[in-house]
């Protein structure tokens, strides 16, 4: 816990000591959500131990406090909320391929620059029948980045696999232009 910002307690302090000395101070500042997110993933992780005898390593209990403190709490961190939403197009029915082709649908999740990006792709044939997935993590400075690295993966897999007669497909509309090599601002 200390790479998260809790330092140990020394002089005989006990963690509720500590915790009644945050609950003094202001409740809504950034050190006070994050002892409290902390307790909450120590609440959890004591739960996975006792009752589904399971339990993770302390990086991965980092790993998850700090993801979550990301994500509930971005206005604390350096994000440049300037930046244009991604236009995304959503078709509300799948379209099938082409008959004896395949199609493959990728999608990028990202949240900050400060939590791994992620990636998910999936294979389905003429009928609609999967025939694969992939997925995968990475890093991305920027929401356009992981949309481009989530392609870029996806078209990877596809090489790997030898896959034929295949159309990508994806919800990013800048990053679809940009391939098909269509006008788009760089901003």
């Amino acid at each position: 816990m200390a790479s998260q910002g809790v330092k140990s307690l020394s002089n005989n302090t006990s963690f509720l000591d500590k915790y009644n000395e945050w609950l003094t101070g202001d409740i809504n500042s950034i050190s006070m959500a994050l002892a409290a997110t902390k307790c909450w993933f120590i609440w959890k992780e004591r739960c996975l131990r006792v009752f589904e005898k399971q339990e993770r390593t302390s990086e991965q209990l980092v790993v998850d406090i700090s993801r979550n403190f990301a994500y509930w709490h971005p206005q604390n961190l350096d994000i440049d909320t300037t930046q244009p939403r991604i236009k995304t197009v959503h078709n509300k029915l799948w379209n099938f391929p082409a008959k004896d082709s395949l199609k493959l649908n990728c999608d990028a999740s990202w949240v900050s620059k400060y939590t791994d990006a992620g990636f998910g792709c999936v294979l389905r044939n003429w009928l609609g029948t999967g025939k694969g997935a992939a997925m995968g993590v990475f890093r991305a400075s920027t929401a356009k980045e992981a949309e481009a690295l989530a392609l870029l993966q996806t078209t990877r897999w596809a090489h790997q696999n030898n896959l034929q007669n295949l159309v990508i497909e994806g919800d990013n509309e800048f990053t679809i232009n940009y391939l098909q090599g269509k006008s788009v601002s760089f901003q």
